[in-house]
This record gives C-alpha cells, sequence and structure tokens, in this order.
C-alpha cells in the first residue's frame, strides 16, 4: 500500500515507466461530457513524465500489472483538516443536495482497504448527506402509503382472515371478535421505517464524534429530524431492507432510500457497531475542491442570505457564485494565494469571460438595465490554512467601488496586481 498526500509526484508506484497500458492519461473516478469537470484520482503529468495524484483524496485498487493490485491511498495536504466543520456550514446554508451527491463516492462491493486514515471522515460525510435529502422530505411532509395490516376487532374491517379468526376466536369463545386483514394509510410504512432506522444509526455516529459546535448543531439538526418520526415504528429487518424498491416520482425518497442503505450496511446493520473503531475502509474518493466550493456556498449565505445565486448557466459557462446585492462575481478556488494571480491565465480568462457573458449580467443586474461599459468585480476565494479575510466587510467594500471612483477604496493585498476590479480573499479552512 502507497500513502502519499494530495497533489504529488506518483513516483515508484508502478513497476515501468510511462503511461500504464489500463490507465494511460490516469485513473478516471467521475466521468463526464465536459473534459474540464472529470475528476481524476491520479493523472499524467506530461511536464514531469509520470503521473501525480490531484484534489481527489480517498483510497482505491490500482492495476499494477496482469496479476498484481496495490492500494494507493491519498490523503488531505492539509493535517487535521475538520470535515464536520466544513459539512455542518453546507448542511446550515441549504445547500443542493444534487451538489452534494458529487462530492463523493463510496464502493461497499469491492474489498476494503485496512488503513486507519479516514476514520474519522467518511461517515461524517455520509450523514450530513443524509439529513441534507431528510430535511428536505419533512419539510414537504412525510410521504403515506398504505400498508397491510392484521388485526383482531370487534368489526370487520378489510375482509376476515377465516383461519386465522376461527384459531384465535372461535376455538376460544371469543364471539365478539373478528380477525380481519386490511389496508391502512399510514406514515408507518416501510420506506420511513428504514429512514428513520437509518437517522437512529446517525445520531449513534454523532453522538461518538468529538464534541464540538459543529457536531452538537449537526446532532440538533437530526435529533429535529427524528420528531418527524414519531408516528413510525423502527423495528425493520434484512430481508425487508433489500425488497425496499425506488419510486421515481419521489426523488428525494430515492436518494434518502440510497443513502439509508448506505449507512446501514457500513455498520452492518447492527447499531451497536458505531462503537467499533474501524481500520478497514471501503474504496471511496472525496471532491475536495467541491467540498471547499459548498463550505464556501455555506460561509456566503451565512453572510449575505438569498441574496448569493449558486451556479448561473450563462453562455461561457457556470460562474460559482453571483452576489445579487453587491453586483460581483465571485469564484472559489481550492488553490493556495500564490496561484491566485495575474500569471495564472486561464482562471483569469474565466471569470473574465463570464462578466462579459449577457445571461450572467441579466441575471446580476435584472433584464432592465446594465451598463456595458461598466466593470464587473470578479473575486477569487482561495483556502487558507492560517490566514482569514473578513469576508463580508471585503465584499462590502468591493461592492461600494462599483459606485464610486477607482481612487476612493484602496484595496490593498486584495487587489490582483496588474488587473483592474480582480480580486482575492481568504477563507480559512477549519481544523481539528
Amino acid at each position: 500500500m502507497k500513502i502519499i498526500s494530495e497533489h504529488s509526484i506518483l513516483s515508484d508506484f508502478f513497476q515501468e515507466e510511462g503511461l500504464h497500458p489500463k490507465y494511460n492519461e490516469g485513473l478516471c473516478v467521475r466521468q463526464s461530457i465536459a473534459e474540464y469537470n472529470r475528476r481524476y484520482f491520479f493523472s499524467w503529468n506530461r511536464e514531469e513524465n509520470c503521473y501525480e495524484t490531484n484534489y481527489i483524496i480517498g483510497a482505491q485498487w490500482v492495476q499494477i500489472d496482469d496479476e498484481t493490485q496495490n492500494a494507493l491511498v491519498i490523503t488531505p495536504k492539509i493535517e487535521n483538516l475538520d470535515f464536520l466543520n466544513m459539512l455542518a456550514t453546507c448542511l446550515n446554508s441549504g445547500v443542493e443536495s444534487d451538489r452534494l451527491k458529487d462530492i463523493y463516492h463510496i464502493d461497499l462491493n469491492s474489498k476494503r482497504i485496512t488503513t486507519s486514515a479516514f476514520r474519522s471522515m467518511l461517515s461524517p460525510l455520509i450523514v450530513t448527506h443524509y439529513l441534507v435529502i431528510l430535511q428536505k422530505i419533512i419539510s414537504k411532509g412525510l410521504r403515506k402509503n398504505y400498508v397491510q395490516q392484521q388485526d383482531n376487532l370487534k368489526k370487520v374491517k378489510g375482509h376476515i382472515k377465516v383461519l386465522s379468526n376461527e384459531r384465535i376466536n372461535i376455538i376460544n369463545n371469543r364471539f365478539n371478535r373478528i380477525f380481519c386483514e386490511y389496508q391502512d394509510f399510514t406514515f408507518d410504512t416501510l420506506e420511513n421505517r428504514l429512514l428513520k432506522k437509518a437517522l437512529m444509526f446517525t445520531i449513534k455516529v454523532l453522538n461518538q464524534a468529538y464534541l464540538n459546535t459543529s457536531s452538537i448543531n449537526i446532532l440538533k439538526v437530526a435529533r429535529k429530524c427524528l420528531t418527524a418520526f414519531h408516528n413510525v415504528g423502527d423495528e425493520i429487518v434484512l430481508s425487508q431492507i433489500k425488497n425496499i424498491k425506488n419510486n421515481k416520482l419521489y426523488k428525494e425518497y430515492t436518494e434518502a432510500i440510497r443513502l439509508a442503505k448506505l449507512i446501514l450496511q457500513r455498520y452492518d446493520y447492527n447499531i451497536n457497531q458505531t462503537s467499533i473503531e474501524e481500520y478497514e475502509t471501503p474504496v471511496f474518493w472525496i471532491d475536495l475542491p467541491l467540498l471547499f466550493e459548498l463550505y464556501v456556498v455555506g460561509k456566503l449565505r451565512e453572510n449575505f442570505g438569498d441574496s448569493i445565486i449558486y451556479q448561473v448557466q450563462g453562455k461561457t459557462g457556470s460562474p460559482d457564485f453571483l452576489d445579487l446585492e453587491h453586483k460581483l462575481i465571485l469564484d472559489a478556488k481550492y488553490k493556495v494565494e500564490s496561484k491566485i494571480d495575474n500569471s495564472n491565465i486561464e482562471i483569469v480568462r474565466q471569470l473574465a469571460g463570464y462578466a462579459r457573458d449577457k445571461r450572467i449580467l441579466n441575471k446580476l443586474w435584472g433584464e432592465t438595465f446594465y451598463d456595458i461599459h461598466k466593470v464587473i468585480p470578479c473575486v477569487f476565494l482561495y483556502a487558507d490554512t492560517e490566514k482569514e479575510d473578513n469576508l463580508k466587510e471585503v465584499i462590502e467594500s468591493i461592492g461600494k467601488w462599483q459606485t464610486s471612483t477607482f481612487s476612493e477604496w484602496d484595496a490593498g493585498h486584495y487587489n490582483i496586481k496588474g488587473l483592474v476590479g480582480f480580486y482575492k480573499i481568504a477563507i480559512k479552512l477549519p481544523t481539528q
């Protein structure tokens, strides 16, 4: 097994130099029609003439040759990154669940990899995703359905189970009772029982997490969700879980059931299993740039609420965020400050294109008017481990600059040297 950090040269892993016959340009973990949106666990570096890891972390089995597989574990460069804190921010911002789903992938069918590198990472990720979906379901109301029931009643309901009624009532001279089978329109369905069972696992996992503000806040959300299931039982057996089928008409239920099964399967359907220290991890990957992007969504919405619009489709692409209040285009970059400057032509051109895109400008200013002679401020939000700029103060200052002359506000180190209307703001990543 090889353990290496993200964005590092992957040397001495393959026996032969050059492109691997199976992986060629790299191990793609998420396919996409658009090449820029594909994700690689490792990819070919043409300049160094070798493979290198990217900003994807996780654990994968890699085929070395026809007969040999080796485990490759990629860890974050930032030690003790507080995933629970980042996910709590995503959860509180009402982040789009479809994007949260793209952060990670777990393969529970493959052979597990023995490593303790990710013991405190996977569980918070899965349970937070589950709570996001569950909150959506609860806001719309739990789904009722017809459930087959059998009971010994005073009046006929449904139809009489003749043999059962004779055995239970007639033989025992209980002529005031009738054993019936009927359908009851209820919340206590198999699907809701599964969701409640997984929610109980989630609370158990969170109770055993290190206690800080983040874990307590997520735990409060989980307990609040549990109150919505007060009319739902929690008894469910393994065979019933396997028989639950998805309903395409209920998108959130389909995703919640998938995650509930994932949570229960991770702990082998045994609620006591959550207390066992696991040293084996399933094959999985986590997209750190996307996690950072959603973390920034949460930070922006904490400060500016609904004026922050996420992923607006334009002619030139989709900027990460639009600030409708201050008329800004913002982009999250999981990069260090040294890579956010005028020498990084690709990312500068990307935002410059957004600032000239009519669809985006119409969304930013409204379809009634926008001034084609006005410079639209573009802001890079980059990851930092030590420094954290005052997000609210800086963005409000950039917004004021638009209605004043350029000399009235000196942006200082927030300016990107040599560029007009381009700024950078540090977002500190939380650590334990």
